[in-house]
Formats: structure tokens, C-alpha cells, sequence
């Protein structure tokens, strides 16, 4: 019966795209994969490619359906198939899924050399060492390859012993440090594999960097003798040709943790997604990172980490961005269907999120069907819905005078008030500095958009609106006993203040400080500086070391309670499950406040001050990818660390080598690169970067004076600018020195 039910609810999906075209020999050949096991219980896919492969996936709740691709060799008709595999054995049907395939046959590209140690021998040999013996049902057994060099990893072709035996429960790890640290990859985890016969398994992995790879298995079936083992054939690694990111001048182990924290948590496409879509949080035991959520408080987020890789979730990016309604005072709302956000409160503060989102979407990509998009409900465009937005701000909230003002009675900053940003546990409102700084950036993205579609007396109206907004910014919100910006001001004049560190370091990144109060801020969060009263200063502020404490201040501190979790149920007080050092956003820390931290070091501090302190991130990544989240104590939820699940702006960390180190901004003029290289390194090279409809890869480096650009015979066009100098690139392709 639940079988009939499953298939019934399959029936009532979507059909799949249709495929255009017939594939080619060595392009991407989707497949559209959807099976419900009872209970909708996690499970995997298997595609059989008819070519002699298997290709597993990660896991997903079942309801779920799968497209993903693969690719081919040779050209012919293959019998392709796929089927399921639930986390408690339960294998569906094969399917049939046959491709007719195009082209000419392609030369599979060798395979890394490879040396091999095991559990049962330390000793390296380039010889397979073949299955490994164990002795009980739960011994842990592994077989590592190693390798020359560090090498982005394509894929891991596993082969049966003899026989057609295979591992039943194993899982794939990883290691950019010759094996002194293993670390799994959470979409190669895999259960109740069915046996391949000859078939050759081949696991993606999608980029990972790294010298050395093994097959570690946890529980196995004893054969026909009741012996227990490991049972392989052998293993075949398959590099790309080169990362996403490359430095000359930086340890090599660290430039791999880089790109491996941008797969974890920029692309996160070796994760596991519940429903197969990285733009929905995913529980606990399988959290990790995330593409996006679509959410407007992430928009310019989901934007600036989705377009520069041209994300193939990009058009329901765009498809989001059109469709979040906005009322007629200007108000967006916080999903496509919500205004509120978690169903608690109206976050005014989405109104700039969203302009700065739809402008940096479309600088970015030069898209004219996206500008001249419409509501898919209203019909209503989606520029008139950003004129709106920004109409809000300037004229019903004040900000045609340099400071917004929500007059919203809930959200007033006061005790009782409900929060008006992302920070949900905390009253920001009324006079709330984190809004006025989203202002600040969204007046010049927007006045950037404006220009580019032509619009230049409205471009120059806001251009010369950030000024004013900077001014009042400094004129409300700066402390000078404590030598750092407040969080906001209540209805009652209340000025509010607990030592919030992602408020000060995003006015300084966003260039709303004065050198003078950039530098007193840097000084304060440093531990250079320490503020009376402060619960946290002087190294402590770094407790967690990978992104300094939210605030310095505990909220309990206060005999007012401003402090609330879980729409206002629990609040922080001494003894509370949201006391200081229990919560993220009290005493804790979120991990992507890193990001405005290093752009403020390199605005104030220098490059090289930036590059260190995104070295010690790197170093601890090199532990274990910073898959942290530990539980808090007292309730289980609210972790005092902001990195995995419901974080996917962890991935801006790792972003700063974009828009930081090369500098890569986009401006009504085209693409500003302004990079902030550090003196010690010769070079940085970004591969895979999109603007403006093409892809570039972009180098700046000390020892040239010039820009250049060269088109490869890939279609990629190759440009190398001088580290010292800023230079534009034009949507059309154009290199210029920047004045």
C-alpha cells in the first residue's frame, strides 16, 4: 500500500525538461532520477551509464527528485538505467533512462599515479594492495591512495575484487596534509551498496583538493567463510587540470583548505541536501553547507556567491528575485511567501537587501531579460518593484535626509520590540545601524544600476545621497567613550550598545568609517584597545579563532533583557540556555562576520594583515573543513557556533579571494579589479569567472605593469592586471588603468 501511494505521488510531479539536443561525447548528459521509498527515508541514486559505470549520488530524503549529469567517452546508443537505495537497504527496480550519444570518441584522460598504504599496513607500496582483511564486523578498515602533488579531484573510480566483491557500508575521505588529517566527504557516504558485478563504480567529487584519498569502511558482511575484509579491486583517481583558485607566494596545503572551504561552502556540491537542492538547510546528522536559501536577508548574498561561478541554481535565483512581493508602501517581503520572517517579524531591513541583490545580479551579468523581468504573479517589473523598495526608504523612512528611521510599532528597538534584521535575537530597530549601513551600500549598487541602463540623473541623485547617509551614519551611531559604532537607538532616544562587532566591522568594510574610527575599531577588536565594562576583550575577542566574538558585551550583563530566542520563549539571563558563550549571537560567533572582518583589515590594516588573519582560518580548516556545530548545552539547539546548515553565507570566508584578493566589483562601468594582493605573494589566479556573459580568468601579480588579455582556444578569455593598480574591464571586453 505505501508502495501504490509513493507511486502515486510520483505520478503527480512535474515531468522532466526535455532534452534540446542529442548529447555529445564529453558535455554534460543530465538525467532526471525520482523514486519514494516507504516513509520517505533518506536514500541515493545509481546510475548505470550502459557504458560499463556506476555512478552513485548523495543522499536525499526519497520524496525528492534528482537532476544531476555525467558524461561520455564514446559516442552510441547506451542502455542507461538507474535505481535507489534507502538508508536501510531497501533497492528499488532498475529503470531504464537509455541516451543516444554524439560526436567522436574522446581519449579518457590517465589516471594519478598512486601509492598505497592500508589499516593493516603503514608501509607505502605502488602496488594495489587489494582487499583488507579485519577482524570483527565493526573493525575500521581503510585502503589510502597517495599522491604527488595536490590535485583537484574529478572523480574516484573503485573496482570489484575478484569476484564482484564490493564494500556494502563505506564512505570516501580526504587529505591535503599526506594523510596527518582525514577528512570525509558527506555526498561519498554510502550504505547497503549493492554488489557491481564487473561494473566499475566512479564516485564524483567535484574539485576537492587534495594529495591523498581512501576508502574507509565502518561495518562489512563476512563471506562465505565468516571472514571480515575490505574487499577491492582497485582504485583509480582522476584530476582536473587546474583550481579555482590559485596563489603563488602562499603554502600550498592553504591555498588547498581555500578551495576546499568554497566547495564546502560556496558551491557546496559534495554535500548532502535533503531534497537533492542546496538551497534548503538540511538537519543534523547530515548538515553542512549550503549553496543559499532564498530568503531576500541573503539575497545579496545568494547573488554575489551564485553569479561570479554562474551557479547552475542562478535562474531560480532570478526567478526569486522577481517573485518576492512588494507592498505598496515598498515593503519586501521576506520570502515569496512571507512577510515576516520565521512567521515573528517585518525585517524592514530586506528593502536595500533586495535592491543591492537585483543591482549586483544584473551588473554582474549584464542580463537584459532579467532587468526586464516580471512578477510571474503580478506581472508587475521587477525594476519597478526595486523603485518601490527604495521609494520606501527615502521618502516614508526618512532616508532622503541620510538616515532611516522604521516606524513600525513592533520594531522600536525597545526591550518588548520585535527585531527588524537578521540578527533575530536582538530588538534592532527604529534607529538601527545595521539597516542604515544596508543603505549606504544599496544607494551606490542601485545608483550603479541606474547608470547602466542609462538612467544617469538618477544614478547621480544617489551617488550623491552616500555622502549624506555616511555623515548621519557617523553622526548617530558612533560612541566616542567606547570608541566604536552602537547598535541602534530606541522610540525612547535609548542609545544601545553590547559591543556588537559585526555592526563595526561591517561599517568599516563598507567604507562608512573615518580613517581615524577605523582605526579605533580595529584596535578595539584586535585586543589592542579594551572598552570598560566589556565581558570579552584583548585576545579573547578571537576566542573561537576562525571569526571573532559577535559582541563583547554579554546581554545579561544588562538588568534590561534585550536578549531573545525562539520569538521571545527564552531569554538570556546568567543562568539561561542563551547565556553568554551559549548562543551565536551572544558571546559566540557566526562564521561569515570573518568575511567583513578581512575586507575591513584590508581597507585599514593593509593587505598582509588581512592575508594573516585569513591564514589562521585556513590552518584550522585544515583540520577538519570547520565541520563544526556544536550542540548547546543546555537546550541542544542554538549552537554558539555559526558555521554549518542554516549558514550558507559561510561561503563569503571563502569568497574573499573573489572580490579581496582580486578585487573583482562591478560597477556601472563594467568590472572593477582592485586587488588587494599581499606583498609576499608574487601572484593570485581566479579560473571560471563570469561577467558579463563570458568567462574569464582573471591574475593579477606584483611583477606586471600592464594589462593584458589574451582569448584561449577554450573560449576563455585570459587577463593578468597589475596588483598595485586598479584596472576596469568593460562589459564588452575592453582593459583600461582605472583613474
Amino acid at each position: 500500500m505505501k508502495r501504490a501511494i509513493c507511486l502515486f505521488l510520483m505520478a503527480n510531479w512535474p515531468s522532466p525538461p526535455s532534452i534540446a539536443a542529442p548529447p555529445s561525447t564529453g558535455e554534460p548528459v543530465g538525467i532526471h532520477m525520482r523514486d519514494v521509498h516507504p516513509d520517505n527515508e533518506m536514500a541515493y541514486f545509481i546510475i548505470d551509464d550502459g557504458d560499463g559505470r556506476w555512478i552513485p549520488s548523495a543522499q536525499g530524503i526519497s520524496l525528492y527528485p534528482l537532476d544531476c549529469t555525467h558524461s561520455y567517452f564514446s559516442p552510441g546508443k547506451k542502455a542507461r538505467q538507474w535505481r535507489s537505495v534507502s538508508i536501510t537497504g531497501s533497492l528499488s527496480p532498475w529503470q531504464p533512462a537509455s541516451v543516444d550519444v554524439q560526436g567522436k570518441s574522446l581519449p579518457e584522460p590517465a589516471p594519478i599515479p598512486l601509492v598505497y598504504t592500508t589499516s593493516a599496513s603503514l608501509e607505502k607500496t605502488d602496488v594495489f594492495p587489494g582487499s583488507v582483511a579485519g577482524g570483527a564486523e565493526y573493525d575500521k578498515l581503510w585502503i589510502a591512495a597517495y599522491f604527488k602533488n595536490l590535485v583537484p579531484i574529478d572523480r574516484l573510480q573503485l573496482l570489484p575484487a575478484a569476484g564482484g566483491s564490493f564494500p556494502s557500508d563505506f564512505e570516501i575521505e580526504t587529505t591535503v596534509d599526506g594523510g596527518k588529517h582525514w577528512v570525509p566527504v558527506p555526498s561519498a557516504r554510502f550504505f547497503h551498496f549493492p554488489s557491481p558485478g564487473a561494473h566499475v563504480v566512479e564516485i564524483p567529487l567535484n574539485g576537492v583538493v587534495a594529495d591523498g584519498v581512501r576508502v574507509i569502511s565502518f561495518r562489512r558482511t563476512a563471506d562465505s567463510s565468516g571472514k571480515y575484509s575490505l574487499p577491492l579491486g582497485s582504485m583509480r583517481v582522476f584530476g582536473r587540470d587546474a583550481m579555482p583558485f590559485e596563489i603563488s607566494g602562499l603554502d600550498p596545503k592553504l591555498v588547498a583548505a581555500w578551495n576546499n572551504l568554497w566547495l564546502t561552502f560556496g558551491s557546496a556540491k559534495n554535500e548532502i541536501h535533503e531534497r537533492f537542492d542546496p538551497t534548503w538547510p538540511t538537519g543534523r546528522p547530515y548538515s553542512g553547507g549550503m549553496l543559499a536559501i532564498l530568503a531576500t536577508e541573503w539575497s545579496l548574498w545568494n547573488a554575489m556567491k551564485m553569479a561570479w561561478c554562474h551557479s547552475k541554481f542562478l535562474p531560480k535565483l532570478a526567478q526569486a528575485l522577481a517573485t518576492y512581493p512588494v507592498d505598496e508602501e515598498g515593503y519586501v517581503w521576506v520570502t515569496t511567501t512571507s512577510e515576516k520572517h520565521l512567521e515573528h517579524s517585518r525585517h524592514y531591513v530586506v528593502a536595500p537587501l533586495y535592491i543591492s541583490a537585483v543591482s549586483y545580479y544584473y551588473l554582474m551579468t549584464r542580463d537584459k531579460e532579467f532587468i526586464e523581468s516580471k512578477d510571474p504573479k503580478t506581472g508587475e517589473p521587477i525594476l519597478e518593484k526595486v523603485r518601490r523598495a527604495m521609494r520606501m526608504l527615502t521618502d516614508e523612512l526618512g532616508g532622503s535626509s541620510g538616515l532611516v528611521t522604521v516606524k513600525d510599532p513592533e520594531i522600536q528597538g525597545t526591550p518588548d520590540s520585535k527585531s527588524n534584521t537578521y540578527w533575530d535575537a536582538w530588538p534592532f530597530g527604529h534607529k538601527d545601524a545595521c539597516m542604515n549601513a544596508h543603505f549606504y551600500e544599496a544607494a551606490g549598487y542601485y545608483a550603479d544600476l541606474l547608470a547602466a541602463l542609462g538612467d544617469t540623473t538618477e544614478a547621480a541623485r544617489f551617488r550623491s545621497l552616500r555622502p549624506a547617509i555616511k555623515e548621519k551614519f557617523n553622526e548617530t551611531f558612533w560612541d566616542e567613550t567606547n570608541g566604536r559604532y552602537i547598535g541602534w537607538i530606541d522610540k525612547n532616544g535609548k542609545r544601545v550598545d553590547f559591543g556588537f562587532v559585526f555592526v563595526n566591522l561591517e561599517a568599516v568594510a563598507l567604507g562608512l568609517s573615518t580613517p581615524e574610527r577605523a582605526g579605533k575599531i580595529m584596535n578595539w577588536i584586535d585586543g589592542k584597545r579594551q572598552v570598560a565594562g566589556d565581558t570579552s576583550s584583548g585576545a579573547d575577542i578571537y576566542h573561537y579563532k576562525i571569526a571573532p566574538r559577535s559582541n563583547t558585551l554579554a546581554a545579561e550583563s544588562s538588568v534590561t533583557r534585550y536578549f531573545k530566542l525562539l520569538n521571545g520563549n527564552i531569554v538570556a539571563t546568567k543562568d539561561s540556555p542563551l547565556a553568554w558563550n551559549l548562543n551565536a549571537q551572544n558571546g559566540g560567533m557566526i562564521l561569515y562576520v570573518s568575511y567583513y572582518d578581512l575586507h575591513a583589515r584590508e581597507r585599514v590594516l593593509g593587505p598582509d594583515n588581512a592575508a594573516n588573519r585569513m591564514k589562521v582560518i585556513l590552518e584550522e580548516a585544515l583540520k577538519d573543513q570547520l565541520r563544526r556545530m556544536p550542540n548547546n548545552p543546555a537546550i541542544g539547539i542554538g549552537t554558539a557556533v555559526g558555521i554549518l546548515r542554516e549558514f550558507p553565507e559561510s561561503g563569503l570566508v571563502p569568497f574573499y579571494f573573489v572580490d579581496g584578493i582580486l578585487g573583482l566589483r562591478p560597477s556601472a562601468e563594467g568590472l572593477v579589479i582592485a586587488p588587494g594582493l599581499p606583498s609576499d605573494w608574487k601572484s593570485a589566479t581566479l579560473r571560471g569567472f563570469h561577467f558579463a556573459g563570458k568567462i574569464w580568468t582573471v591574475t593579477a601579480d606584483h611583477s606586471v605593469e600592464k594589462p593584458k588579455s589574451e582569448s584561449g582556444g577554450d573560449g576563455i578569455i585570459h587577463i593578468t592586471v597589475p596588483a598595485k593598480n586598479t584596472t576596469l574591464l568593460t562589459p564588452d571586453g575592453k582593459l583600461s588603468t582605472a583613474p
